[in-house]
């Protein structure tokens, strides 16, 4: 810009750009034309294309973005992955900088999203108090019940956690049989 003629001139890009495309140095002709280095007027002119960012990109466990292939001056958001929660903060924009690492606008910590515990049931006892996602638990027959125990699983139900049977679901009946009763009492010892 503002050059006259017989004058040069090098075309160059912003920090954080790499320049596409020759020539590299432009000339001014008495037409007020910018040519090359041969004489030869440009059919297209150089452009500048941003970097990719690389540095600083969210990571870590329940964390979830949008940031994959986010060049110079572009701009993506980190959230929470299904089955997680925020403990801290919330989804946050990340700007991609002229160094290649990407600033963020807040900070944000996730953690393993909570299920509810299971329903109470008469007969049925449980290890399934205050479990995050991805974790297990057993459900067990109480004393005067009988029935064999089942494991549950806090997994991913839609967008939300929930406590989930690995196979059959508890199911434990009432039991007036003395036999029963000892067998339960006495399989009950032996596990201890």
């Amino acid at each position: 810009e503002g050059a006259v003629f017989g004058q040069s001139c090098a075309v160059m890009c912003a920090p954080g750009y790499d320049l596409i495309g020759d020539p590299k140095a432009l000339f001014c002709n008495a037409d007020g034309v910018f040519v090359d280095h041969s004489g030869a007027q440009l059919g297209a002119p150089p452009t500048c294309t941003g970097r990719n960012c690389t540095v600083n990109l969210p990571q870590g466990r329940g964390v979830a973005h949008d940031c994959d292939g986010i060049t110079t001056a572009q701009s993506c958001i980190a959230t929470v992955a299904p089955g997680f929660e925020f403990e801290f903060g919330g989804p946050t924009t990340l700007t991609c900088g002229s160094d290649g690492a990407f600033a963020w606008a807040a900070t944000m910590q996730v953690q393993p999203g909570t299920c509810e515990d299971l329903p109470a049931v008469a007969g049925v006892g449980h290890s399934c108090l205050n479990k995050t996602f991805g974790t297990l638990c057993w459900a067990y027959c109480e004393e005067g019940y009988v029935g064999s125990p089942a494991q549950y699983e806090c997994s991913l139900v839609e967008q939300s956690v929930a406590l989930l049977p690995v196979g059959d679901p508890i199911a434990c009946e009432a039991s007036n049989s003395a036999d029963a009763l000892g067998a339960r009492r006495l399989a009950s010892a032996c596990a201890e």
